[in-house]
């Protein structure tokens, strides 16, 4: 199984005309309750082959992110409402 590094703060650089900060930070706070960095996800396509994965399905994404985005997130994780 082919393995992706990705770090998440890249998705800010990749698309700096979408606001995602907000979403990247929110996605830090939820994989740090489990695991810290990197945070691993096994990815199933389904109707979808990237390139990149020479015709298999399925991959294992490897996510990391910053100490600076940590530390947002935590302030995240802290002030933000839930939805219960």
């Amino acid at each position: 199984m082919k393995t992706i590094e990705w770090a998440i703060e890249e998705i800010l650089t990749a698309h700096p005309d979408l606001y995602l900060e907000h979403c990247a930070v929110m996605a830090v706070a939820l994989m740090r309750q489990q695991l810290e960095s990197p945070c691993e996800f096994i990815v199933e396509g389904e109707g979808f082959i990237p390139p990149d994965l020479d015709g298999e399905t399925k991959f294992l994404l490897r996510v990391s992110w910053t100490e600076h985005t940590a530390l947002k997130a935590l302030h995240v994780w802290h002030t933000e409402q839930s939805e219960e």
